[in-house]
């Protein structure tokens, strides 16, 4: 089903001389992080081991795995807000069409995380800060925005809310979001 949504993500790529298919490439590096595959060699290895049962589960016609240069190549050229649209739209097709029509509120955690490793003081790259929503009764990630290099998570909150769009909502959130001045 998440195929079906990745399939949407505007593949970069010319035509002539494509073997793999982008939102197949991105599912499976997708997978193979969540069993903890942190490069793009490991990402290979995973697809690799799990070729035949892959090849067979979505009737793909490869011949061999991609190279851990070509999975390289897909993840850094698709456009990061599409993959990140693709995923929200995902997530909210996994809600049942009731979840934000309900009496009570529902319960959003917003909160922002720093990646870990992802910063190099060498070439002067701070770490790479992420905001996102996540739904507590559903368990579900609504959404995640990066937050730019000279700002902080209350301009990321705002715009988020404005995204998403979420009625009858309790958010909560750290305390620098309680300051008078951002909400009018």
């Amino acid at each position: 089903m998440l195929t079906t949504f990745l399939s949407d993500v505007k593949d970069f790529r010319r035509l002539q001389g494509q073997r793999y298919h982008l939102h197949y490439t991105l599912l499976f590096s997708f997978l193979a992080i969540c069993c903890n595959a942190n490069t793009y060699r490991q990402i290979s290895l995973f697809i690799h081991i799990h070729f035949d049962k892959l090849s067979s589960y979505f009737g793909l016609h490869w011949k061999a795995a991609p190279h851990h240069t070509t999975i390289r190549n897909h993840i850094t050229g698709v456009c990061s807000e599409e993959l990140e649209a693709s995923f929200r739209a995902f997530t909210q097709h996994l809600l049942p069409a009731n979840a934000f029509v309900t009496e009570n509120y529902n319960h959003i955690a917003a909160d922002g995380k720093t990646l870990c490793g992802s910063s190099d003081a060498s070439a002067g790259k701070r770490a790479v800060q992420s905001f996102s929503f996540f739904n507590v009764a559903y368990q579900l990630i609504l959404g995640q925005i990066e937050i730019a290099e000279k700002t902080n998570e209350i301009p990321v909150f705002q715009q988020l809310l404005d995204v998403l769009q979420i009625p009858n909502t309790l958010f909560t959130a750290d305390a620098m979001h309680l300051q008078k001045k951002p909400f009018k």
